[in-house]
């Protein structure tokens, strides 16, 4: 799978971004860290808007494609939907509607008298949490949506959305890590996109941080978001490698981080 479509190198860029903004001081004055604190932000603020739209995009997909097992019951809620429709189909056939219209039809859906290993309260909260993309901040949104589970485990186990995460267990220690603690700390290697890495070096250069994980990086980033039905006015729609956070020309080589699964 392509490093740019494996959710262990976004999410984690995502949190470094974070992680080095909180480390300003309030009254900072030295030139040097004013112009890094004002490039963290714009990069933060890019970054974590096309975060966001790709997580929303892929907990849409992932709604209809568990949908299909409510058998007739999803042809009454969406009628284009069909139990005998493959996974690709239903996410194919997510796009042509509007998600704020079908994903409160598909919560209610998954609340209706549904037990393991499909459906019932776990995917209702993953649609919920889908809704939440219109009224949280994208940043809070990413931190609500990273750790999404359903009966088999992690959300985001299902390739045919486009975006996976290959590596759970070391997913999962990356989560745990920011939650107890910065994640610059992390006892293995960390994953980052290349921009993240050119801006981690320069935070290093002025002791922002004193030392840094080992990182692997990936070189490939790019996504573009998924039109819902027809254009949603006021998100961030679009976004393709050359429209990239930064204009970063340090690039480290790209690999598969832990091997094979």
């Amino acid at each position: 799978m392509e490093t740019e479509k494996d959710l262990i190198y976004w999410v984690p860029s995502f949190y470094v971004l974070e992680d080095l903004l909180v480390r300003f001081k309030p009254s900072e004055g030295a030139p040097s860290r004013i112009k890094l604190k004002h490039d963290l932000c714009e990069v933060r603020g890019s970054y974590s808007r096309v975060l966001a739209s790709l997580l929303f995009d892929v907990l849409v997909r992932m709604c209809f494609g568990e949908a299909r097992h409510a058998c007739d019951r999803c042809g009454v809620v969406i009628p284009e939907l069909s139990y005998v429709m493959d996974r690709k189909s239903a996410y194919r056939l997510a796009e042509q509607f509007d998600p704020k219209t079908s994903l409160p039809k598909l919560r209610d859906l998954f609340l209706e008298c549904w037990t393991e290993p499909y459906g019932g309260s776990a995917w209702a909260i993953i649609a919920e949490a889908a809704m939440k993309y219109w009224s949280l901040p994208s940043g809070i949104f990413i931190d609500h949506c990273v750790d999404l589970s359903h009966h088999g485990g992690l959300a985001f186990d299902k390739l045919e959305t486009g975006f996976h995460v290959w590596h759970k267990r070391k997913y999962l220690d990356i989560l745990d890590q920011k939650k107890n603690g910065s994640i610059l700390d992390i006892d293995m290697p960390l994953p980052v996109f290349y921009f993240v890495e050119a801006l981690l070096f320069r935070a290093r250069t002025l002791r922002l941080v004193e030392a840094l994980p080992e990182l692997v990086i990936s070189k490939g980033y790019g996504y573009r978001a998924v039109q819902w039905g027809s254009e949603i006015p006021g998100d961030p729609r679009t976004l393709c490698d050359e429209d990239s956070p930064g204009d970063f020309s340090e690039r480290g080589k790209e690999k598969d981080i832990y091997g094979a699964r």
